[in-house]
């Protein structure tokens, strides 16, 4: 057999197993929302999916790994690579990149607030994944900490306004509880939600000017 030709069959087995993989997420999504995590069997995944058990083990190991797996892909579904790139372009309108900010977290909420309820869920019964949420919002604010950095030696934050209490105000405000709240049990719909947030959130952190 030619390099190529062993080359060719490596790459076309990997993309088969990550398809697998993807099948097996999409089905334990599916699932975890529907019935809930604790309830959800590797066997009802394995059916869902139409693979068998060992499949699902060799893929993923446990369930924990699973919904693991599903939160870790929130962010990149969500556009991240894509937040980064606006926020570069947006490097001198500090309203601009804060709408930005704010809109990619609507998205992944609205994208995954049933994925949010079924990882809460099972963070119960599962200690490890409670430290994946936790690590998830560390990353959100690492993140947030830099912007906001820049905005203070710019002079932009309200006055008097460290970064981390700026930091403890938007994740106040822009969290999955608050919109699903609005969203969901007020009926204010996304796009009503969204532009209030913004302005709200502008007020309490930025200069205006």
């Amino acid at each position: 057999m030619s390099i190529s030709k062993r080359i060719y069959e490596s790459d076309y087995r990997l993309s088969l197993a990550e398809a697998t993989r993807m099948k097996i997420a999409g089905a334990a999504r599916k699932l975890f929302v529907q019935n809930g995590y604790s309830t959800t069997s590797i066997k009802a995944i394995a059916a869902e999916a139409g693979v068998s058990e060992p499949t699902v083990y060799a893929r993923f190991g446990n369930k924990k790994a699973i919904i693991e797996a599903i939160v870790d892909s929130m962010d990149t579904e969500a556009g991240v690579l894509e937040l980064l790139e606006a926020m570069h372009a947006a490097a001198e309108d500090r309203y601009q990149q804060l709408n930005l900010i704010i809109e990619f977290d609507l998205t992944l909420f609205q994208r995954n607030l049933d994925v949010y309820q079924a990882a809460l869920q099972a963070s119960s019964s599962e200690p490890g994944l409670g430290a994946v949420l936790e690590e998830g919002k560390a990353r959100g604010r690492a993140g947030r900490t830099t912007i906001f950095q820049a905005w203070e030696a710019a002079g932009v934050l309200r006055p008097g306004l460290s970064v981390s209490a700026a930091n403890d105000i938007f994740t106040a405000m822009v969290s999955p509880f608050n919109y699903k709240e609005m969203v969901v049990n007020c009926g204010w719909g996304h796009d009503r939600f969204q532009a209030w947030l913004k302005s709200a959130v502008r007020m309490l952190l930025l200069v205006e000017g």
